[in-house]
């Protein structure tokens, strides 16, 4: 039993409920547990909680963390782009999901936190032309 699916068995479900009720939109770091792979599916392992939210009854919307700020690694628009297709997927509604960072990027260089800030904004509009 891997670390995810530990913490989801432990999961209270008074904390779903206290979610679902108090907040009306989510955030969570994604990207610093995904593959730098480019694809949707099996290869995108950083957003299993996101079912988990959806199967709960969330309803509100997601601050979707598609670049990771803890590394020095740019992400191209494309992974970017393939980030929210597969979020988007597993909510069923575009509408709901705000592509961001998983956190901030002050630990970054300016340049690097340009470059992806850029690569950020170019897969979001990639992923809008998608759907």
């Amino acid at each position: 039993m891997d670390e995810h699916d530990r913490l989801l068995r432990n999961w209270d479900i008074s904390a779903t409920e206290r979610t679902r009720q108090h907040y009306q939109s989510a955030r969570a770091e994604f990207a610093n547990r995904d593959s730098k792979q480019l694809g949707t599916g099996n290869v995108r392992s950083g957003y299993k909680e996101l079912a988990s939210f959806e199967d709960n009854g969330f309803t509100g919307n997601y601050g979707v963390g598609a670049i990771d700020v803890h590394t020095d690694f740019v992400e191209p628009p494309q992974l970017v782009r393939d980030r929210v297709l597969h979020a988007a997927k597993i909510i069923n509604d575009p509408g709901r999901i705000y592509v961001s960072t998983d956190c901030g990027l002050r630990t970054r260089t300016w340049e690097t936190s340009f470059q992806k800030l850029k690569n950020m904004a170019l897969g979001a509009e990639l992923a809008r032309m998608a759907f």
